[in-house]
């Protein structure tokens, strides 16, 4: 390990999500190879034992103010660094911001975890323009549906094995049907509420937060009945693979994803699994792991919610859908693309 093989690796917020559990298991997995730090730019909630101190702000306020305390801070903790891994659109644009100002050799390698349209006309404006692309090492889509541009790479992320701990204390209520995921408008948690609403005999425990769960815990009152719904908050993923263990049917009503960790660790755990038609679900459909409806159906998606039992997709199906998520030959997709960017036979 020298100076010259030094990763940093920045994620926009602090939560329990896909992109911060990536950039968690890239500083474990790539310290063999490189000296590895992480940080995130400001803090949401406590996730994997992490609180804000590992944040460079305590909060996402998006002042002026906090946003210059943020960017001095990110250009102290790039200083000296050869490549930085930025994990979603507000990292990418710190980081082009600190490339540009303070530290102009250091090699950005971008990482999308959903389709740019969905980062917002202004950020989405900056992050294409063709004085951004030109600044950028490397851009990394986690699924070959949302990647575009001509350099750019799929490197998908890993499904993780679990640690094997157990970590729920006492006795837990088996769900019926589970959800879970960030509670945000893609994610159609509305849409599967009304369907659990329509399905007076079936009942849905939900594993996550986010920024519209006070909506939908009114929405579920309105609509369903007899504590049909119960809001338990994040897990960690043990925990949350104890409950698709225990469930009788995880349903993941996105209407835009790009590679659901969910839907991976659901197949995983041998969960009969109900989802929407989207280009992310579709390797799991096509090789009939998963029961599905098109986003947005409630209709269709009640009528599943009946059948009762769902069959449950073989050993051998489900070890050949999630072989290329195989952790260790991303792990080595990760390791060759650093490498390159660490070369001095690169172009600086």
């Amino acid at each position: 390990m020298t100076k010259d093989k030094r990763i940093s690796i920045i994620a926009t917020q602090l939560e329990a999500g896909g992109a911060q559990r990536l950039a968690l298991w890239q500083q474990e997995v790539l310290a063999d190879y490189f000296e590895v730090k992480l940080c995130f730019l400001y803090f949401k909630s406590p996730f994997m034992g992490r609180g804000d101190s590992s944040c460079l702000s305590s909060n996402g306020d998006r002042s002026l103010l906090n946003l210059v305390k943020i960017y001095f801070r990110l250009a102290g903790f790039l200083l000296g660094q050869k490549v930085v891994i930025a994990h979603t659109h507000f990292s990418i644009l710190m980081a082009l911001a600190v490339k540009l100002t303070v530290n102009q050799r250091i090699k950005i390698v971008a990482v999308h975890h959903s389709e740019r349209s969905l980062y917002g006309p202004t950020t989405s404006k900056l992050i294409n323009s063709r004085y951004a692309k030109a600044l950028v090492f490397k851009n990394v889509f986690v699924a070959p549906h949302i990647s575009e541009g001509a350099n750019s790479v799929v490197i998908s992320n890993p499904l993780i094995a679990a640690s094997g701990q157990k970590t729920l204390e006492g006795a837990k209520e088996d769900p019926d049907i589970l959800f879970v995921g960030r509670l945000s408008s893609e994610k159609r948690l509305d849409d599967l509420i009304r369907a659990v609403g329509n399905s007076p005999e079936r009942s849905l425990t939900v594993i996550g937060d986010g920024r519209i769960r006070d909506e939908l815990v009114s929405l579920a009152l309105m609509v369903t009945s007899n504590n049909q719904v119960r809001f338990i908050g994040a897990k960690s993923p043990e925990e949350v693979r104890e409950y698709m263990k225990s469930c009788n049917v995880l349903v993941i009503p996105s209407n835009s994803e790009a590679l659901p960790l969910v839907l991976l660790e659901g197949l995983a755990s041998q969960c009969s699994v109900i989802c929407s038609r989207i280009p992310a679900h579709k390797f799991a459909i096509d090789s009939r792991l998963a029961s599905s409806f098109e986003p947005g159906d409630i209709s269709s998606l009640t009528q599943l919610l009946n059948v009762r039992i769902h069959p449950t997709p073989s050993e051998e199906s489900i070890k050949k859908a999630l072989r290329p998520f195989d952790p260790e030959h991303i792990r080595a997709q990760w390791v060759e693309l650093l490498l390159s960017a660490t070369s001095r036979n690169y172009a600086e």
